[in-house]
This record gives C-alpha cells, sequence and structure tokens, in this order.
C-alpha cells in the first residue's frame, strides 16, 4: 500500500506543473546529446564506407567521392552542433518560466511546439543538402531500415541533387511555419489567460468588505 499511495502522490505533485520544468529539460538535452552522437557516427561510417569501396572504383573516383564525404560528413557534423544548441537552450528557457508559474504547462508547450518546426526545418535542410551532395558526388543515401547502410553504386544525378535541395528544405519552411503559428495561437490562449488573472485579482481587490 505505501507503494500505492506513493504512485498516487506523484500523479498529485503533476498538478502543479514542477515536475514538467523539471524533467522536459533533462529529455530535450538527452535528445541534443543523441542527435549529436548519431550525427557523428553516421558521418564517420559514411566515410568508411566510401574507404571500403575502394576494390570496385578507379582511384580518381574514389578520390572525388571521398571528398564528397568528407564534405557531407562535415556538414552533418555541423548540423548535429546545431541541434544539441538549439535542445540546450531551449531546455534553459523553460527552466526560466518560473516567473511564470501559473501558466508554466502553457508556456512549456509553446516552447515544444516551436521547437518542433526549428528541428523539422533543420532536419529537412540537412536533406536537402544530402541529397544534393549525393547527387554531385555519386553518394548512395543510407537505406530506409538502416541508415549506416550506404550503397555507392549510385550514377551521378544533378537533377536528383537539384530537386532535393529545392524540395525538402521548402517542406522545413512549411512545419516551421505551421508549428510557429500553432505556438502563436496557444501562447495567445496563454496572455488571455494571464488578462483574465488580472481581471479576477483586480476586482476581488475592489470588492468592498
Amino acid at each position: 500500500m505505501k507503494y500505492l499511495r506513493s504512485i498516487v502522490a506523484w500523479f498529485e505533485s503533476l498538478e502543479t506543473d514542477k515536475p514538467f520544468q523539471k524533467w522536459i529539460p533533462i529529455v530535450l538535452k538527452s535528445l541534443g546529446v543523441v542527435a549529436y552522437a548519431f550525427a557523428l557516427v553516421w558521418s564517420i561510417m559514411l566515410v568508411v564506407s566510401v574507404i571500403a569501396e575502394r576494390d570496385s572504383n578507379g582511384i580518381g573516383l574514389l578520390l572525388y567521392q571521398l571528398g564528397g564525404s568528407i564534405l557531407l560528413a562535415m556538414f552533418i557534423i555541423v548540423a548535429g552542433m546545431v541541434l544539441i544548441m538549439l535542445f540546450w537552450n531551449r531546455s534553459n528557457k523553460i527552466n526560466s518560466l518560473h516567473e511564470e508559474s501559473n501558466n508554466i504547462l502553457l508556456n512549456i508547450a509553446v516552447i515544444l511546439i516551436r521547437l518542433v518546426g526549428e528541428v523539422a526545418l533543420i532536419v529537412y535542410v540537412s536533406i536537402g543538402i544530402r541529397g544534393l551532395i549525393a547527387g554531385v558526388f555519386g553518394l548512395m543515401l543510407p537505406g530506409f531500415f538502416n541508415p549506416f547502410d550506404f550503397d555507392m553504386s549510385i550514377s551521378f544525378n544533378w537533377t536528383f541533387g537539384i530537386i532535393s535541395i529545392i524540395i525538402f528544405p521548402f517542406y522545413g519552411i512549411i512545419v516551421l511555419f505551421s508549428s510557429y503559428m500553432m505556438a502563436a495561437l496557444l501562447n495567445l490562449v496563454v496572455g488571455m489567460a494571464k488578462d483574465l488573472r488580472k481581471i479576477i485579482d483586480t476586482l476581488s481587490t475592489e470588492e468592498p468588505s
């Protein structure tokens, strides 16, 4: 029974919104670290996969694809750094919501909705640039089920690269705009709640005793 009461007490603590403000930043920072680690490992595997194909490609093609893989790896690592910085920035922003204790959960939701759009933009732009580099340097994109399974047999396809650099960033912009619109609507609700609370507090202080 003691453990069951502790479970109920934990659910009751969620009503204060404080646990969300405590744990969500930790989750966001962890996701940032995972994203950066994935980008780093993925980049290393890409370069290694190109080197592993040295027996089937001529030395000229090998050096060309190796240069492209290094360029792509550097870009992916930079994108991973941007992601981890973004996650940590948003987690710190959630930690600074103590002055708005009456609407902590709603403000956290606004930050998270915006973060979804921001991450989507970074990911889609990364996919677009990855497609462009893959098309120019003849680097096959990784498999869908295994992101570390690279096939270097793709022919050079500039059309594929150009389409990728146009379409995917456009998708990212749409998702970013949509998420910011949703966050703005929710932020409007937060503002209305604050104004309503101020009105109620004012009326209560002005009531005749």
